[in-house]
């Protein structure tokens, strides 16, 4: 089991790798496992054009107007949201570049979509969503810091 979670991760990984040491920052746990080079920055509440690497500025989260909120969302230290405008059908995955509560919300049809979390030990958030298609909004709260990066890649559907 544990091979094939691996072997569809592998895609995901090689997508976007760039193994040059001299690039990494310690503060950033996603740049130290998957060095990406530059990101763009988007503000909380900012429309990004598709799928990708980026960095989300982010507020403190009880500031932020989430389209649909969970009764158990963080509204401690700083948040944001983002939506990623054009999202084929599919499953993706959303690394973030630290511990942070993450809650997708399709747009259209306006659903929730559960989030599949990977491994809580890990110090990199690492989720799987399954997608309709159209514009996703990745809610984020719980974060500490004032940005975080966010990587959301398609996942090939190979058995």
């Amino acid at each position: 089991m544990a091979t094939l979670h691996c072997s569809r991760l592998l895609p995901l990984i090689a997508a976007f790798c760039a193994f040059d040491t001299g690039a990494v920052s310690a503060d950033n746990p996603l740049e130290r496992h998957l060095v990406i080079g530059p990101t763009p920055t988007f503000q909380s509440g900012d429309t990004v054009r598709q799928e990708g690497v980026f960095e989300i500025a982010l507020k403190p989260a009880a500031e932020v107007v989430y389209p649909l909120r969970s009764n158990d969302m963080v509204l401690t230290n700083n948040g944001g949201l983002v939506t990623v405008e054009n999202v084929p059908t599919g499953r993706y995955a959303i690394l973030l570049s630290q511990k942070a509560r993450l809650e997708v919300v399709q747009l259209q049809p306006f659903a929730p979509i559960p989030v599949i979390l990977g491994d809580a030990e890990s110090d990199l958030g690492l989720a799987t969503i399954s997608a309709k298609g159209g514009p996703l909004a990745l809610q984020l709260s719980g974060v500490p810091t004032s940005s975080i990066t966010v990587a959301v890649i398609p996942i090939s559907e190979q058995r």
